[in-house]
């Protein structure tokens, strides 16, 4: 590790070390706000009106964004072992503020700590002008954008081959939100509860596969590939799964928001629920008992796995938060912003050996696809 790399790791040791002292007894009522904080932004850049000029422009809900896993870290490790329940109350303007600069806080830090690390790979340089005074110049690129543009392409055109379904559930919009007014209720005031039934969970799961039609990492190994015991195929599924969950909640959240204005997003967007609740509503979709602990396992974030996403300067994207021994926070934010994404990196350090033995197989596939797109073309010498 350089010089400067050192020095931007210790103030972000130091930063955390102090943060987490200051809250000192509370660390469940801070750690659910900056979930909610997470939640919010992930719901502004996905689903808001001029969600598109705040991907451009909101610099402060990138922050929150980038600075998730080291935001999360420190609190999921002080937490891992306790078996309180959930303190679950309203926020308040001052509480979401103080959360949000934190979030905000660690994301131009690890921004930074990224920058700094690119120093070991020929990308930036530093210089020290003074002991405190250090300049980071990083080479310029595009390549992050060529990126998005590639994967916002590819899930475009796995859009379109499903446009006619898409169709039919777009028709099905009004009956849906009829159905969620029937059993979404306001909580002590400030929450919502439901009770989706059979053909709603279908709807908004069928909605999640065609949400995150073309997603990269969906399809980063081939279909049958065997992981753990089971085909990657299915393992995309669970994702799937959970995403539609995702959607549905947020369909309760925005419908009760319309219909009772008083009500605050940033309370509606975050849940909770008992680990064993979680696993018994996986065994309720077919699992048994064991692959329900595997499954909630791939899909969940704790203090290991966010110190893994820190490591790597990437961010965290589950499906759920360890809360405890007993508990688990259900966000939104792992599943609105890649429905995929953190199952297969789950996937990929899980089952190592497996992985590599399927690399060679992903590129057969993504060899033939093209071969079978110009199957019908004339070939001419040259």
């Amino acid at each position: 590790m350089r010089r400067a790399e050192q020095l931007v790791s210790s103030i972000r040791a130091s930063y955390l070390a102090r943060t987490l002292d200051a809250w000192r007894g509370y660390e469940r009522e801070f750690l659910i706000e900056l979930v909610r904080g997470l939640d919010e932004a992930s719901f502004a850049f996905t689903l808001a009106p001029n969600r598109d000029q705040l991907i451009r422009n909101d610099e402060a809900r990138h922050f929150i964004m980038a600075g998730a896993a080291s935001a999360l870290r420190p609190f999921l490790r002080v937490l891992q072992d306790v078996s309180n329940g959930v303190p679950w109350r309203s926020t308040s303007p001052e509480f979401s503020a103080v959360a949000d600069r934190h979030l905000i806080n660690c994301g131009r830090l690890a921004v930074v700590q990224r920058y700094a690390a690119m120093e070991r790979h020929g990308l930036a340089e530093s210089t020290f002008l003074s002991e405190d005074h250090l300049i980071l110049e990083v080479a310029s690129s595009n390549d992050d954008d060529e990126e998005r543009r590639a994967s916002a392409w590819l899930s475009y055109s796995a859009r379109q081959r499903l446009s006619a379904i898409e169709g039919q559930l777009a028709a099905r919009k009004q009956e849906m939100a009829l159905g969620i007014d029937r059993y979404a209720r306001v909580q002590d005031g400030w929450f919502l509860r439901y009770e989706p039934d059979e053909d709603t969970t279908a709807y908004y799961r069928h909605l999640a596969e065609i949400y995150s039609a073309g997603t990269a990492e969906a399809n980063a190994l081939p279909e049958d590939t065997l992981l753990g015991g089971r085909t990657f195929r299915s393992w995309n599924a669970l994702s799937i799964t959970a995403y539609g969950r995702v959607l549905h909640h947020i369909a309760c959240a925005t419908r009760l928001m319309a219909t009772r204005p008083n009500l605050e997003l940033r309370n509606l967007l975050t849940a909770f629920a008992h680990k064993e609740d979680v696993k018994a509503l996986w065994q309720q979709a077919g699992e048994s008992a064991s692959s329900a602990d595997q499954v909630v396992a791939g899909l969940s974030l704790n203090a290991d796995t966010a110190a893994i996403c820190e490591h790597n300067h990437e961010q965290p994207l589950p499906y759920y938060i360890e809360f405890g021994r007993n508990f688990v926070l259900l966000p939104i934010f792992g599943g609105m912003l890649n429905a995929s994404a953190g199952l297969t990196w789950h996937l990929r350090a899980a089952f190592r050996r497996d992985w590599d033995k399927a690399v060679d197989g992903r590129e057969r596939v993504f060899r033939k696809r093209p071969a079978n797109a110009f199957s019908g073309v004339e070939r001419w010498n040259l």
